[in-house]
């Protein structure tokens, strides 16, 4: 092997390498210092705002940052209040209508399994009347051992709840540390901004320079163009559903829907943790024609989140629609539902990396 084929091969030994403990040391960064990550992040979409007032106002840095900041903590409280004051009253209004719906519906399972199932009831004894007395014991005891089964599994579901809401609660002190160091990092990353910029970009190569920019560019545009994106399905599943309560005159329809598409966040699962148990519970109590409505309003919810997804996602990210969609199904079929999320955060930071000439970079790097 000649020595020019032997110094490239190194030198490509020596990118994959420095890659390989980049990720892994970003791996724990994240894992230890999130809360500074996602000072960060609200930094990245604070900024704009924060520079804009500071040209318009002439006010000190410091000063717009902290009124930024506060606007944007008025917001977020604001809707944290709205979700909770609609939670209190919809859980009102459950507590009230629950009792009567469960004793109509232990009504309707009573006359479903005399009707139905009795019959089949009666012809399991007959045939269990024909067997020997040993089969008879076999089966009996069978049957016992299913329904402990059943017993023993109900308890674990409610157990695993239980615990999961009492760790919730535990760590509700842990959620508001983090939300304050978040905060606090948030500010003193936004108000020495242009600094940290600068000393960031002065421990890079002149080489780099301009490709870092590029690429610090894409990515912030791919990351706004990603609350865009989300925020922008999310207010069109709130008015589908919104909308479709109303013509099927469901109470509190507006609560149900901004939970609804709050929900509809949670990768490939959704608005089903919602819509299904519903269409099941007012079918066995009975109203069909609600049924019938609430099954066709998570069809159209489903089927415009699944076809407008990836266009939407493309058109504020900057990404091809079939690019998307190939990443999308690749992602979950990879990683399950957090693939969903993934296969475009990996597809924005390839086409970013492309387009910012870092890759073209390494390679001339590699052949020297």
């Amino acid at each position: 092997m000649s020595t020019t084929l032997l110094n490239k091969w190194l030198r490509f030994i020596l990118v994959i390498a420095c890659a390989l403990v980049g990720t892994i040391v970003l791996y724990y960064v994240v894992k230890y210092t999130y809360p500074f990550v996602i000072a960060v992040l609200i930094a990245i979409m604070l900024n704009p705002v924060i520079s804009f007032l500071e040209r318009l106002t002439k006010l000190p840095r410091a000063v717009s940052v902290v009124l930024v900041l506060a606007g944007f903590l008025v917001l977020v409280s604001g809707l944290v209040a709205i979700l909770i004051v609609e939670l209190i009253n919809g859980t009102s209004f459950l507590a009230a209508r629950i009792p009567g719906q469960f004793k109509e519906l232990i009504r309707f399972t009573e006359e479903f399994a005399s009707y139905y199932l009795g019959p089949i009831y009666e012809k399991m004894n007959d045939l269990v009347d024909m067997l020997e007395p040993s089969q008879q014991d076999l089966v009996t005891g069978q049957l016992k051992k299913l329904g402990e089964d059943i017993a023993a599994a109900g308890a674990l579901v409610i157990q695993h709840l239980l615990q999961a809401i009492s760790q919730s609660l535990i760590k509700l002190p842990s959620y508001f540390s983090i939300w304050l160091f978040s905060l606090l990092g948030t500010f003193f990353i936004c108000k020495d901004w242009y600094k940290l910029k600068a000393a960031f970009f002065r421990f890079l190569p002149s080489s780099f320079t301009t490709s870092t920019s590029t690429l610090y560019q894409g990515l912030k545009q791919a990351f706004l163009g990603y609350l865009k994106a989300q925020l922008l399905l999310i207010f069109i599943t709130f008015l589908l559903v919104w909308t479709g309560l109303l013509l099927l005159k469901v109470d509190y329809a507006l609560t149900v829907a901004f939970i609804t598409a709050l929900i509809d966040l949670l990768p490939y699962v959704g608005t089903g943790i919602i819509f299904l148990p519903w269409i099941v519970y007012v079918f066995f109590t009975g109203n069909y024609s609600l049924t019938i409505g609430l099954t066709v309003l998570y069809g159209v919810v489903v089927i415009q989140r699944q076809i407008s997804e990836p266009k939407i996602l493309s058109a504020n990210i900057g990404v091809n629609p079939l690019a998307m969609l190939v990443c999308l199904f690749v992602g979950f079929q990879l990683f399950g539902l957090w693939g969903l999320i993934a296969g475009p955060v990996v597809l924005v930071m390839v086409t970013t990396f492309i387009k910012s000439g870092l890759l073209t970079q390494l390679w001339i790097f590699v052949k020297g």
